[in-house]
C-alpha cells in the first residue's frame, strides 16, 4: 500500500509532534529555535492527499524520506521557501508559484527568508492514485 505512511517525517525539526490523526488525516507541529510550522495532511481518495502548510520560522531541517512513486503539485499562497538540492542546484518558491515535483531530489535544509511559508500541496502516490481515479471516473479515460 502506498501513501502518506511511506513518508518518514523524522524528528530533527527540533520537535515534530503528531497533533491528531485518524485513518485519513494527520497533523504535525514542527518547532525549532527560529519558530513553528504546522503541516496538515488529508487523504481525499486512496493515494491522493491534500496537505496544508503553515510555517512561521526562519529555517528548518527535515529528515523527510519516502519510498513512494510520488508526484506533488505545490502551491505557495504566501511567503517564500528556499532550498538547495543534493546536486547543488538552488530552488525557491514564493507567493503564487506552482511547483511540480516527484521528490526524487529531496533536500534536508529549508530557509524561509520572510519567516513565513503558507502552501497547499496535492500529492499523488502512484499507482494507488491511478487506480482511485480510474474507479471514480469510470468510463472517462484517466491517464
Amino acid at each position: 500500500m502506498a501513501g502518506i505512511e511511506q513518508i518518514r517525517m523524522g524528528t530533527s525539526a527540533s520537535l515534530i509532534k503528531s497533533v491528531y490523526g485518524n485513518d485519513n488525516s494527520h497533523a504535525y507541529i514542527m518547532r525549532n529555535e527560529t519558530g513553528e510550522g504546522i503541516l496538515a495532511s488529508h487523504e481525499i481518495m486512496e493515494g491522493i492527499y491534500v496537505l496544508y502548510g503553515d510555517f512561521h520560522m526562519e529555517s528548518m531541517y527535515s529528515e523527510m524520506e519516502h519510498s513512494a512513486d510520488l508526484l506533488c503539485l505545490d502551491y505557495c499562497y504566501e511567503g517564500r521557501v528556499e532550498w538547495r538540492a543534493p546536486d547543488g542546484s538552488c530552488f525557491y518558491q514564493q507567493a503564487y508559484d506552482l511547483y511540480v515535483d516527484d521528490r526524487r531530489h529531496t533536500c534536508s535544509s529549508f530557509f524561509l527568508p520572510l519567516r513565513r511559508y503558507h502552501s497547499i500541496t496535492v500529492a499523488f502516490f502512484r499507482p494507488d492514485a491511478q487506480a482511485s481515479l480510474e474507479k471514480h471516473f469510470e468510463g472517462f479515460p484517466v491517464e
